[in-house]
């Protein structure tokens, strides 16, 4: 036999008030699922499993009319609970970076020592950039300098004059996402891969410089190599395994290029095309080197001339 109990009882055993069940009934996230003749609210044991339900998801922080939506399976539970669960790591993460700043002024101030106030203020004002990126999928990839570097850099990119370039990138880029979609028939070394690729890093290299182009091509070979990013960029598995296979395509094209031209102008291009690849980083520049040694479509002499470049 089905149990029932009026509202006070059913309130007491959800630990909520009357109020907010009225309230609940009201919205129809939880209506009683009887009325006696007099109009009394009666809930049984299904209803006090959505109670508990709502209750628990109030307490993860989803706000009511997301948890009408999900009890009403118009949303994914699952999408909610994993958005839910990194607001509650990133809360986590800002108490633990208040408590590591509290300790240090702390130890200073038992010591007898100043307290930086002015680095303490800097800390936190680094650490709140990095807690408001326009990407925050980054913190995945990215080590904490890189982080830093990174929220900076967003945050130049928000002011004038660069706002404006950041605009005209993001209008370039929806359109150069439509193009490459609509490439993906297509084999990536013909021709279009080939331009597409060209284009890519034309936009990209404009946005970053070479002085970022190390979170660049994290980004890209992490980020998106691991299925991140995907909803912001517009970019999906097919289209960033496509796009890489281009961009195979035009490095070799342009490293073969080198080679068709007067000696003597060579190396001027040859450091363009470094940068265009990885900006001022090193250690993929030497990377890119070693790899090209290994490559069919180089002669001994050309890979002679890239050594011997390389090394003087």
């Amino acid at each position: 036999m089905m149990s029932f109990w009026t509202i006070g009882t059913f309130a007491h055993m959800g630990g909520v008030s009357v109020q907010t069940l009225h309230h609940w009934d009201h919205m129809g996230l939880l209506s009683p699922r009887m009325r006696s003749l007099k109009g009394y609210r009666h809930y049984c044991e299904a209803d006090l499993a959505k109670l508990q339900q709502i209750v628990a998801l109030k307490f993860f922080g989803c706000e009511l009319k997301e948890i009408k939506a999900i009890m009403e399976k118009k949303r994914s539970l699952l999408e909610h609970l994993c958005a839910q669960e990194r607001l509650l790591q990133d809360k986590v993460d800002a108490l633990t970076h208040a408590l590591t700043l509290l300790r240090q002024a702390r130890v200073k101030e038992e010591q007898g020592q100043s307290i930086a106030w002015e680095t303490t203020r800097e800390l936190i004002e680094v650490y709140h950039m990095t807690q408001n990126l326009e990407h925050p999928w980054v913190k995945e990839i990215f080590n904490q300098e890189e982080l830093k570097e990174y929220a900076t850099f967003q945050k130049e990119l928000r002011q004038a004059p660069d706002n404006a370039k950041r605009d005209a990138f993001i209008k370039d880029w929806h359109v150069f996402v439509a193009d490459l979609n609509a490439a993906l028939t297509k084999m990536p070394e013909c021709e279009d891969g080939v331009q597409l690729a060209h284009r890519c890093m034309t936009l990209i290299n404009g946005i970053y410089g070479p002085e970022h182009a190390h979170l660049r091509t994290k980004k890209f070979e992490t980020g998106f190599g691991e299925g991140k990013g995907f909803e912001e960029t517009g970019f999906t598995k097919e289209s960033v395994a496509w796009l890489e296979k281009a961009m195979n395509v035009y490095w070799k094209r342009r490293v073969g290029a080198l080679f068709l031209i007067n000696p003597n102008e060579r190396l001027p291009l040859w450091e363009a095309l470094l940068t265009d690849m990885y900006g001022y980083d090193t250690s993929r520049r030497q990377g890119f080197v070693r790899d090209l040694m290994s490559q069919d479509f180089l002669n001994p002499e050309e890979k002679a001339w890239i050594q011997e470049v390389c090394v003087g």
